[in-house]
C-alpha cells in the first residue's frame, strides 16, 4: 500500500496572492495543524474549500482569498461552482466553528477534522 493512501492529511506550500501575501494551505487539517495556524495568524478568522465530491476540505488563513487559494489548488473555475463551497470560520479553542445555515448539503463528515457548526441544533453528539 502507498504511503500517499494512507496519509490523508496533506500541506499545500505557502501560496501567495495577487497582492504578494503569503499563506499556508493545509488539506484535511489536523489538530497539531489548526494549532500552529492559529498561532500564526493574527485573528482566528479563516477560510475553507470544501469539496464535496471527495470529502476534502482545504484550509487556510483570511488573508488568502478563495479565488487565489482554488488558483494554487489548481481547481478549475467551474468546479469551484459546482463541487466546492467556499466558506469563512472561526478557530475557537482546537475547533473551527463555521456557518452551515447556507448549506443544503450533509456536511457531518467535517467533524473528524474538528469543524463545528455555530448553530448547535445541526452539531450532533458535539464537543
Amino acid at each position: 500500500m502507498k504511503l500517499k493512501k494512507i496519509m490523508k492529511e496533506e500541506f499545500k506550500e505557502w501560496e501567495g496572492d495577487r497582492l504578494g501575501n503569503k499563506a499556508p494551505i493545509y488539506k484535511n487539517p489536523t489538530l497539531k495543524e489548526i494549532r500552529g495556524l492559529k498561532k500564526e495568524m493574527d485573528g482566528n478568522d479563516v477560510r475553507l474549500l470544501i469539496d464535496t465530491k471527495k470529502n476534502n476540505v482545504f484550509l487556510f488563513p483570511s488573508l488568502l482569498l478563495h479565488i487565489d487559494a482554488a488558483r494554487a489548488l489548481k481547481i478549475k473555475p467551474q468546479d469551484r461552482k459546482t463541487r466546492y463551497l467556499e466558506v469563512l470560520g472561526k478557530i475557537e479553542g482546537d475547533s473551527i466553528i463555521i456557518d452551515k445555515s447556507f448549506v443544503n448539503k450533509n456536511l457531518d463528515w467535517l467533524k473528524k477534522y474538528k469543524i463545528w457548526f455555530n448553530n448547535p441544533f445541526l452539531n450532533t453528539n458535539a464537543f
